[in-house]
């Protein structure tokens, strides 16, 4: 578990070095919520859930996102990402195979509004980004499309080894706003990676 939770963080520090700035829309973002099988985010219309699901806490995520709070409401939320700090809001693992789920919020990178612009802004840094700060090799990155909540999306999909094992990357982007959901599924197996998308529906 720490080995994917690792690469989470780096993926979210390949993506977070493309800069933040521009106001889309006035909003106010939800972190969502949690219970021990499921994840509901009203703001981006999200549900993630399964009892083979370990769901990390409020306190797990504010430590793999690197900043504390006792509480925080959605305006503290909101502030927090608007400031740069590129938010876990769920981190799912599941407990027979280890292959895992998370979703982060940050906001929109400068004059980029589409998902398909942030992955072609990320896509330059992110080998160096795995193979430098992960120490993975035989990496390969594409753009591509997938199906997640019924309809295809722009997806950025990525395989390469670390520490003796080869991983399957499958990455979508939900775009509201000024901000951004970046939801990304990590496994063993290649076709593993749409089956645990495919665990995510709408709210409605």
């Amino acid at each position: 578990m720490k080995k994917l939770i690792k690469i989470a963080v780096m993926m979210t520090l390949a993506l977070g070095i493309i800069g933040c700035g521009q106001s889309v829309e006035e909003a106010v973002l939800s972190a969502g919520e949690t219970t021990d099988t499921a994840y509901t985010n009203d703001f981006f219309n999200v549900k993630f859930e399964g009892d083979k699901w370990y769901l990390a806490n409020s306190e797990e995520l504010q430590q793999i996102s690197n900043f504390t709070s006792d509480s925080m409401d959605n305006d503290d939320f909101e502030k927090l990402v608007e400031s740069g700090t590129a938010a876990y809001v769920m981190y799912a693992v599941d407990n027979a195979t280890g292959d895992t789920v998370n979703m982060i919020v940050q906001k929109l990178p400068t004059s980029l509004v589409k998902d398909v612009d942030i992955m072609e802004a990320a896509l330059p840094s992110l080998e160096e980004q795995l193979t430098a700060g992960l120490g993975a090799s035989n990496v390969n990155i594409e753009i591509t499309k997938t199906t997640v909540f019924g309809e295809e999306k722009n997806c950025m999909v990525m395989d390469y080894d670390v520490q003796g094992t080869h991983l399957y990357q499958k990455q979508v982007y939900e775009v509201k706003g000024k901000f951004y959901l970046i939801i990304t599924a990590t496994a063993i197996g290649e076709d593993r990676t749409d089956e645990l998308l495919a665990d995510l529906k709408r709210m409605n």
